[in-house]
């Protein structure tokens, strides 16, 4: 019976290492739903603006944006300057979104992109979190 469980926790460790589309340290958060590996790949192709503000109204301000536009936020992690989205109107409601939030050097600049595998989603949310960032604080 012991040879059973060995014999499947092994199968098991084989499954998470081998997993195709992640690592092994991506791997665990995979499987409980809060990976942002698919995100952080499509950064490349972010669109952005920066800011002159704190990097924490910036985060604040976005959150308020986006619970008024009632588009959940799956995760926020404020120390990573990084909120994932997902819900946004008109597209598949589980595309995730990824807003990232960079202090820029010494200044008091926060650079904010927004990703997604999605153009549409990428977009729209842009649109809404942009919008409301430029009335808030001067463009940089």
């Amino acid at each position: 019976r012991d040879w059973v469980m060995k014999n499947r926790c092994l199968l098991l460790f084989f499954i998470l290492v081998s997993c195709g589309c992640s690592t092994l340290s991506d791997a665990p958060r995979n499987l409980v739903g809060i990976s942002t590996k698919e995100m952080e790949d499509a950064r490349g192709q972010s669109v952005y603006q920066s800011y002159d503000c704190q990097s924490s109204q910036c985060f604040s301000a976005v959150v308020e944006v986006m619970e008024e536009n009632k588009i959940k936020i799956f995760s926020r992690d404020e120390k990573r300057g990084l909120i994932v989205l997902m819900g946004v109107p008109g597209v598949v409601d589980t595309t995730e979104v990824g807003v990232f939030f960079s202090q820029i050097a010494q200044e008091k600049v926060v650079k904010v992109e927004v990703a997604s595998r999605s153009a549409p989603a990428k977009r729209k949310v842009a649109r809404l979190i942009f919008s409301k960032l430029s009335a808030a604080f001067r463009n940089k």
